[in-house]
């Protein structure tokens, strides 16, 4: 459940810095040019787009070992098979 509450608020927040993010990289193709206001917020908001990316990049694996974690486990009795077959 943790992972999910944390998977959640990860993409919501990469969602929203994205969005700020495609907002000035619109803003600054109708002006043509970079203002110096707008220059001066880019490299925080790509840091925060990376380090957000990280975050659900990192959540992903969590899910993809507990979903394999628990595919083994419940596989795992029914694919042992004996190693010695009584001689009949």
């Amino acid at each position: 459940m943790r992972i999910h509450n944390d998977t959640c608020a990860a993409t919501t927040e990469f969602d929203s810095v994205m969005r700020n993010y495609e907002g000035l990289a619109r803003l600054v193709t109708q002006l043509g040019s970079t203002p110096p206001e707008i220059a001066a917020e880019v490299t925080p908001l790509e840091k925060a787009v990376n380090q957000r990316l990280r975050v659900l990049v990192e959540l992903q694996r969590e899910v993809a070992a507990l979903q394999s974690s628990e595919l083994q486990q419940t596989l795992s009795p029914a694919l042992i098979v004996p190693l010695h077959r009584p001689h009949c």
